[in-house]
């Protein structure tokens, strides 16, 4: 993930409280790009010494599906120790908007009334599934 996102702050959060436990400081190495898929085949390839620890969410199990080939495999090559978070999705729109409710979007939709965009973490993120 990228630095200063989400899922960057909640593994530098774990860092700083669980650094100081095992008496060692924790790097936080981020390798952004491909939706997850890079920094994940760094973990998958990294020597199983318990050293190299993944910080994922949705993608990890997503990119199975979504990429030809991944670089890894989400259910062989890593196994889940905690969640340490949860967030949710909201779906918003300009406030200017006549739409006020989800009927009004998917009326819109269904309208046909020139094109609707929208945006997203990107590829494989709850934003894009969603």
């Amino acid at each position: 993930y990228l630095p200063a996102t989400g899922p960057d702050l909640g593994a530098r959060i774990l860092a700083e409280a669980v650094g100081p436990i095992l008496g060692q400081p924790i790097v936080i190495e981020n390798r952004a790009g491909a939706g997850g898929n890079i920094g994940t085949r760094v973990a998958a390839a990294a020597p199983p010494d318990g050293y190299t620890l993944l910080y994922t969410g949705t993608p990890l199990a997503a990119n199975m599906c979504l990429y030809k080939a991944p670089g890894y495999d989400a259910l062989n090559d890593f196994h889940h120790v905690m969640r340490l978070t949860r967030s949710d999705v909201a779906l918003v729109v300009n406030a200017e908007s006549d739409i006020r409710t989800l009927d009004d979007l998917l009326a819109r939709l269904k309208a046909g009334k020139g094109q609707v965009d929208y945006a997203s973490g990107g590829i494989g993120t709850p934003s894009h599934l969603g």
